[in-house]
């Protein structure tokens, strides 16, 4: 079966944070690749998914283990018995990393937008794109994932380029939003990319749109636009970009959709080849911008807390990557879309409190009404998929 993907990840990082949104980065429209790892849960070659490890593309070589032991086991991720003490500690642990890793990658990539004043946008997304890069080029060496992920076929890579340049827009205009616009809003207004997947699966794809799904996206709406037009740090330029991002997040899916029949990589290769393809694009566009020279000759980015805030920025998307592997492999579908819905909460509430961000009562009221939209939304969503499934409501 195809997988479509973001390139593990989230619109978050450079990596693709499968929130494919999500992923997040994720947190967020929700990164094909994690959709359909959700549907099949086919990471480890086990139908329950416990007790996996990170080396998520490993084959299992026995289907069954003996044990001795009375209490249920199941098989990890190389074929060691997993007990089941064991595999709800990785589930609930593999929870908090994900969410963790998640909240991180947005509150660091703010922190390096608005937080100095320069204008590298590009450059630091091909930073952390030559992190992703050199992170799985490691694992690779080390035999953490399948082998092979990282051979570079020029045949593939200009299949893959349509797909790459949807992922640089995606990461481009979501870190640009995140240099004028505040975290709530911004987390808030990522929701608004169901609205545009939904439309294009309907339009596209001819798939079914229910009305628990339009009521949830219209509710969405009401509350984003509402508390926009109450945001007294408005920017028209923010807004912009954070619409853009949208746009560019819903066209990355439903064109993934199309493009995964084609192209088959392993998940990992995903990551390479977006990242591997975005270097070229995003150090041409920091040079189209000037941003090697304001680089240069901006003092503050040469120092040691912007060094490591950027290579923590990396470290971290990459790091998303691992957790949300862990989590979907490590959890139901339905746990790990309450986890992404719900991680909503504390990101806007840390966003808030660590920049302080000026909230008025209205726009909070109105953030919290469209947060509720995305609650209904991935509860009708989760609802349809038992249906389709037959599983119970």
């Amino acid at each position: 079966m195809p997988i479509s993907t973001k390139g593990i990840g989230t619109e978050d990082s450079a990596i693709g944070y499968f929130k494919f949104k999500g992923a997040t980065r994720d947190d967020e429209a929700e990164d094909p690749l994690l959709i359909e790892m959700r549907q099949t849960k086919n990471l480890t070659g086990h139908s329950n998914g416990t007790g996996t490890s990170f080396v998520a593309d490993a084959a299992t070589s026995s289907s069954s283990v003996s044990t001795t032991s009375s209490t249920p086991t199941s098989l990890n991720a190389v074929g060691a018995p997993t007990s089941s003490n064991e595999s709800t500690s990785a589930a609930i642990i593999s929870c908090f990393a994900y969410t963790f890793c998640s909240i991180t990658m947005v509150l660091t990539n703010k922190a390096l937008a608005s937080q100095y004043d320069a204008d590298i946008d590009f450059l630091v997304i091909a930073f952390q794109s030559l992190c992703a890069v050199v992170l799985v080029l490691t694992c690779d060496t080390l035999g953490f994932i399948q082998h092979g992920s990282t051979k570079f076929d020029p045949g593939v890579a200009l299949q893959w380029l349509p797909v790459n340049l949807f992922f640089v827009s995606m990461l481009s205009t979501g870190f640009l939003s995140l240099r004028y616009l505040n975290v709530p809003m911004v987390t808030i207004f990522k929701n608004l990319t169901n609205v545009g997947i939904m439309w294009g699966e309907w339009s596209l794809y001819g798939a079914h749109v229910s009305l628990g799904a339009i009521l949830a996206c219209a509710i969405m709406i009401l509350g984003a636009v509402l508390a926009a037009a109450n945001d007294i740090t408005f920017s028209g330029i923010g807004y912009f970009w954070m619409l853009s991002n949208c746009v560019c997040c819903a066209g990355y899916v439903l064109y993934m959709k199309h493009a995964t029949k084609t192209v088959r990589l392993p998940k990992f290769a995903m990551v390479f080849y977006n990242n591997l393809l975005s270097l070229p694009i995003l150090l041409a566009g920091a040079a189209v911008r000037g941003e090697y020279t304001t680089f240069f000759w901006s003092e503050d980015l040469h120092t040691a807390a912007y060094v490591s805030l950027s290579l923590y920025a990396g470290l971290v998307g990459f790091a998303l990557n691992l957790a949300t592997l862990w989590c979907v492999s490590n959890n139901s579908a339905t746990t790990y879309s309450v986890v992404g819905a719900m991680n909503k909460i504390p990101l806007a509430v840390v966003g808030w409190l660590l920049f302080r961000t000026p909230i008025t009562q209205k726009a909070l009221i109105f953030l919290s009404l469209s947060m509720c939209g995305g609650f209904l939304y991935t509860y009708t969503k989760l609802r349809e998929a038992n249906q389709a499934a037959g599983l119970p409501r």
